[in-house]
């Protein structure tokens, strides 16, 4: 049987018990190991299994084929000495199928009492080598070589051990790393043993050559153990080390000290690729824009500034969508300007799907992608909602077909972001990525939070007290994700919108939500302000729920006299655009608004209140086509002035006609 063969049970190779009990004697549990017998040999002999520190069960395993021999033959090649027998090439095959320890070939030598062994992937290349092609492969038999040297010992097991279990933690964050391109689920993070990790040397070592995959995973907690395992001075000495801090402490949220790595970094960037250095100066701008020193313009400048000066990448795709969420969150979406910024977003995912990014970064891009859509749907659904409430004021009905066509300007946002959302949680729960899920639940809770609480100023909820409380489980969930996985900023924005969600049902609903605990809620706050560095939460519900029910029930005129002359021309168009009528009538508007401002100052205490020709409000053809008429009316007696067009002749008529006080 040749190499690519799979092996078959050979009767009459059956190898001796007692080579089997002289290899076991070595990798017992003492050693570190446990060894287990295959009854039927399809190829290997026995199975062993690592065992780490505090004898726990690893389920790192690795074959074991053993020969034995009366007397072992020995060759010399190259000036070296070896042990030669001949070997089943079908066998070899199979062993190098047990990906990734491949195994070990063990010759029992019967005479001599001794163990020669080598690893799988030693033996095939000095096979190889030593024939100079692959001919030996097609063979069903081929003579293979162990240095005589390398016998079985106490001190020869430590190393196999060490050796084996290198492979596999290199293999689990090689799968963590990049198993998600080629569908291989990586269902728990790349860990390294405690004992790895008793000196600074070998915790510098693993850093430097797995810190950037760890980051990339977002695996932030294993990174910031081991760097909290060294002193400031041991990172400082590596530009790698101080990069890699810088990265993870900005990632987690502690801006302080990544405010610290990244200077020590910037003070040296001589030591960095042009690329590192963009990114540095991206890192800067968004611990600077943490802390409160830039302005939203200053930030936004920065970043054009990266994204200028970046090559394309996955850190360009990713400074693109930081400013066209920017963008989003400044500007007052249209109709007109929906379709550009939904195809800016398009543009986006289409880019995310064609990186060589690992499937689950790509999911963390389309869900920020995606809760971006979901914002601009939260801010078209409370706008189009208020100018239906406007319209139905105006005209005292709105038809179903108005109502339709703001719902189809809604739709397609709502579609593709909830697909979006969907397929992400999907991935996210078939991999059990709780962190991916984590930013899913906050999201979606905090823009479903935004809408209700922006429709309550509008005197209604779209939802009642068990949607809200749905709502509210959402976010404390992505705050438990976000603190397992290290992310304290997160979970802190988190359990922030928690509390508010819970200030906003004890305000508007007179209600507190099951189960939660205000004094706890604002108790993990505190630690974690503490912790960030951050200063106290001020709650925008609960500071500005007087200001809200004030909106509220404010009526036009009175807003009227405290705007300025800008918000005066921008609230008389809005409404202009609001009730859909031609913008020559702006004139009667401003008029009619300025009339009833006037009115309600010059009447405050008179027991009078003004009446308006409301036949103009029948049809939008003939809304506020002419200067409108008004009468004031008293509200005890019923007295009423002639219909009047300006206020100085019905107050004259007042004055003249009703000049007392009705008690």
């Amino acid at each position: 049987m040749a190499f690519d063969d799979s092996p078959i049970v050979d009767e009459n190779s059956k190898t001796s018990q007692e080579s089997i009990l002289a290899v076991r004697s070595f990798f017992t549990k003492k050693a570190g190991f446990i060894a287990r017998e295959i009854a039927d040999d399809y190829g290997i002999d026995i199975e062993v299994e690592l065992v780490l520190e505090s004898s726990k069960a690893s389920a790192w395993s690795f074959p074991i084929q053993i020969k034995s021999n009366a007397q072992a033959t020995t060759v010399k090649h190259g000036g070296k000495q070896f042990i030669t027998f001949s070997f089943l090439t079908s066998r070899l095959g199979y062993l190098c199928r047990r990906f990734p320890a491949y195994g070990i070939v063990v010759l029992y030598d019967e005479g001599r009492k001794s163990c020669f062994y080598d690893y799988v992937e030693n033996i095939i290349k000095r096979v190889t080598d030593q024939r100079d092609n692959e001919e030996w492969k097609r063979q069903d038999n081929v003579n293979i070589n162990i240095p005589i040297d390398q016998l079985l010992s106490e001190a020869e097991i430590n190393k196999i051990s060490g050796k084996i279990k290198r492979r596999f933690e290199n293999c689990s964050v090689l799968i963590s790393e990049h198993g998600n391109k080629f569908d291989i689920p990586s269902l728990f993070t790349a860990q390294k043993d405690p004992s790895d990790f008793d000196s600074p040397w070998k915790i510098i070592k693993f850093i430097e050559n797995y810190g950037i995959a760890l980051f990339n995973k977002q695996d932030y907690l294993l990174v910031d153990f081991l760097l909290s395992k060294l002193t400031f001075s041991q990172i400082n000495q590596s530009s790698k080390l101080l990069f890699i801090a810088a990265l993870t402490y900005e990632g987690m949220g502690k801006y302080i000290d990544a405010e610290y790595f990244v200077n020590k970094c910037l003070q040296q960037t001589s030591e960095y690729s042009a690329e590192e250095k963009i990114f540095l100066k991206y890192l800067k701008s968004e611990i600077e824009c943490a802390f409160g020193n830039l302005s939203s313009q200053e930030y936004e400048s920065g970043m054009q500034y990266v994204f200028d000066h970046l090559e394309e990448g996955e850190l360009r795709l990713c400074v693109k969508a930081r400013l066209l969420h920017l963008k989003i969150c400044k500007t007052n979406i249209d109709k007109e300007g929906l379709e550009k910024i939904l195809l800016e977003i398009g543009e986006i995912v289409d880019s995310v799907d064609k990186t060589t990014l690992s499937a689950v970064m790509k999911y963390h891009y389309k869900v920020y992608l995606a809760t971006d859509m979901f914002f601009i749907l939260a801010n078209l659904l409370t706008r189009l909602a208020g100018e239906i409430k406007i319209r139905e004021i105006i005209y005292r009905h709105v038809s179903l077909k108005e109502r339709i066509d703001a719902a189809h300007i809604l739709l397609p946002i709502l579609k593709v972001a909830s697909e979006i959302y969907q397929t992400a949680l999907d991935f996210a729960t078939k991999g059990n990525d709780n962190l991916l899920k984590g930013y899913i639940y906050y999201g979606h809770g905090l823009v479903s939070f935004l809408i209700d609480s922006n429709l309550l100023l509008l005197n209604k909820a779209s939802s009642g007290l068990k949607e809200v409380s749905s709502i509210y489980k959402m976010v404390v969930v992505a705050y438990e994700y976000f603190v397992k996985a290290g992310l304290m900023r997160n979970a802190y924005k988190a359990i922030s919108v928690a509390y508010d969600i819970n200030k906003t049902c004890q305000l508007f609903f007179k209600l507190n939500i099951t189960g939660t605990n205000e004094e706890k809620l604002l108790s993990i706050m505190r630690k974690m302000e503490a912790d960030l560095g951050v200063p106290g939460y001020i709650s925008d519900v609960e500071n500005n729920y007087n200001k809200f029910v004030e909106i509220r029930n404010t009526n036009p005129e009175t807003q009227w006299q405290s705007m300025s002359v800008d918000e005066k021309e921008k609230y008389v168009k809005d409404f202009i655009k609001i009730a859909g009528i031609p913008q020559d009538r702006k004139v009667n508007v401003m008029a009619d608004m300025v009339f009833l401002s006037e009115a309600a100052k010059a009447l405050e205490g008179s027991g009078f209140q003004v009446l308006q020709n409301l036949k103009h409000t029948e049809s939008r053809e003939t809304m506020y086509a002419f200067p409108l008429k008004y009468i004031l009316e008293c509200n005890k007696c019923g007295f009423r002035t002639p219909e009047g067009s300006t206020l100085d002749e019905l107050l004259n008529h007042k004055k003249r006609y009703h000049p007392h006080i009705c008690l």
